[in-house]
């Protein structure tokens, strides 16, 4: 094997496994904070569909699904996580034989459920049916994004709603974190 060929393997070699760690190090820090959200707030349905601040779900610490994943977005905004690969994402899962709607973070295709707290890619949850809609913030922070999968504006329109009302709450107050994430 020439020196060149050997260079550019032990080259290739270090950039996979750098690679490799980094993948590693983001997964265990997402792990962590929903790990820790998961704990720290308390499983509570709410019959309204409600859509709590962080700072009301850190004070309350109860929450259905979407407190559970805006407080998450806003751990993972303030802890300097890339805004472009966060999304709350509206799904349908089938929750001990039955078709539910639920509320998840994303981190790229990362999924943070409060039903688990192991993280994983979204193709490895078999329990999920449909992914129906995205919920986001532009990167300079001044305007919710939306992406809806396959369904009519109509039936997402409720929830575009509650997104623009929370996350200009979010933007405008300086909600302490109970640091989630150690670093």
């Amino acid at each position: 094997m020439s020196y060149f060929k050997i260079l550019f393997f032990i080259f290739f070699i270090n950039i996979h496994h750098h690679s490799q760690a980094q993948e590693q190090d983001l997964i265990y820090q997402l792990n962590q904070i929903n790990h820790q959200v998961n704990e720290f707030v308390t499983y509570e349905n709410d019959t309204e569909d409600i859509w709590q601040t962080p700072e009301e779900t850190l004070w309350k610490k109860t929450g259905d699904c979407e407190d559970y994943a805006i407080l998450k977005y806003y751990e993972l905004l303030i802890h300097g996580f890339d805004i472009k690969k966060m999304k709350l994402r509206f799904i349908k899962t089938n929750f001990d034989g039955y078709i539910k709607s639920h509320m998840v973070l994303m981190y790229e295709n990362y999924i943070m459920d409060n039903l688990t707290d192991l993280v994983v890619d979204i193709d490895k949850r078999k329990d999920i049916t449909h992914q129906v809609a995205d919920f986001s913030l532009n990167e300079n922070l001044k305007e919710a994004i939306y992406l809806y999968h396959g369904v009519s504006i109509e039936k997402i329109n409720p929830f575009m709603k509650k997104w623009e009302i929370i996350s200009k709450k979010i933007l405008e107050t300086k909600t302490p974190s109970v640091v989630f994430l150690q670093k």
